[in-house]
C-alpha cells in the first residue's frame, strides 16, 4: 500500500514533530490494531527527518524561523515503513531578517510616503486606492507573542483523559468554574519532556502555549497541578480559531 505524508506549512525548528505527529496520524489504525507497529513508525520518521536535517539544515541552511513543507510518499510493505525518496519534496520559506526588513521599510518610506498619502488624501479618494489594493497578492499574517494574557483563573485545573500513540498524555485543562477551555499535549522528546496546549478564552480568542517541563512527563499524572502552573509561565501565541481546531483534532486522534 502507498501513501503520502505531507506535514503542511511549519516553522522550520519544529518540522522533525509535524513529521513524526503526521505519521502515527495517518498510521493510528494500524498502531491501535500492533502496539508494537508503534515502534517501526517512530523508527521511520526518524529515519525521514535525519534525512531531512542533512537537507533543510546542512544544505539549505535555515534558520528557526523560516518555514518548511516536505511532502514524501511511502509504501508499507510487511510491517515496514518504506520511503519512496524519489518522490521527496522540500519547499523553504526563509525569513528575513530584521535589519532587511529596516531597509525596506525606510526606502518604502523615502520613495513611496508621498505617493501614498496622495491617494489617501480625500475621502472620496479612499474607495478607488482600496479597490486597486484588494487587486494585490495577499500576504500571510504572522501571530505575534503575546505577553499581556493572564491565565491565572483560566488555567484552574488539569484532568489526564489518554495515553498518546506516542507514549505522551493528553489532559483536558479547566476554569475554576469547571468548564474545559483547552487541552494539553505533553511529550518526550529525547531528555527533554515537552508541553504543548491550546487554549480558548472565546470561540474566536485562542491560544497557544509551548514549554519544556521541569519534570518527567509521566510525574503530572499524579500531580496535574504542577502542570497548571508551569503551563501558566509559559510563552503565550494567538491564533487563529481554525488553527486551533486543527491542532485540537490532531491531538484527539493521537489518543489511543
Amino acid at each position: 500500500m502507498s501513501l503520502e505524508l505531507n506535514s503542511g506549512l511549519v516553522v522550520a525548528g519544529a518540522y522533525a514533530v509535524k513529521i513524526r505527529r503526521t505519521l502515527f496520524a495517518q498510521l493510528r489504525d494500524r498502531v491501535r490494531e500492533n502496539k508494537e507497529f508503534s515502534r517501526e513508525v517512530a523508527r521511520a520518521s526518524a529515519e525521514l527527518n535525519r534525512v531531512l536535517y542533512h537537507v533543510i539544515v546542512e544544505e539549505l541552511k535555515s534558520e528557526k524561523g523560516d518555514a518548511v513543507r516536505v511532502r514524501v510518499r511511502y509504501d508499507l510493505e510487511g510491517g515496514r515503513i518504506n520511503w519512496r525518496y524519489d518522490t521527496l519534496r522540500v519547499e523553504l520559506f526563509k525569513r528575513a531578517p530584521g535589519e532587511s526588513v529596516s531597509e525596506a521599510v525606510k526606502r518604502v518610506i523615502e520613495t513611496k510616503l508621498a505617493e501614498v498619502k496622495a491617494l489617501y488624501a480625500t475621502a472620496e479618494a479612499v474607495e478607488e486606492a482600496e479597490e486597486a489594493l484588494a487587486k494585490a497578492p495577499e500576504t500571510p499574517q504572522v501571530a505575534p507573542l503575546v505577553q499581556a494574557v493572564d491565565l491565572t483563573n483560566v488555567l484552574a485545573s488539569a484532568v489526564p483523559i489518554g495515553e498518546t500513540l506516542e507514549g505522551g498524555l493528553v489532559f483536558q485543562l479547566k476554569d475554576s468554574k469547571g468548564n474545559n477551555v483547552g487541552i494539553a499535549d505533553l511529550e518526550k522528546r529525547g531528555e527533554a519532556s515537552i508541553a504543548e496546549a491550546v487554549v480558548l478564552l472565546s470561540p474566536r480568542d485562542t491560544y497557544r502555549l509551548y514549554v519544556k517541563l521541569l519534570k518527567d512527563v509521566h510525574t503530572y499524572s499524579e500531580n496535574p497541578e504542577e502542570l497548571v502552573e508551569e503551563l501558566k509561565q509559559a510563552p503565550i501565541v494567538k491564533i487563529d480559531p481554525e488553527e486551533a481546531k486543527n491542532i485540537l483534532k490532531s491531538k484527539m486522534e493521537l489518543l489511543i
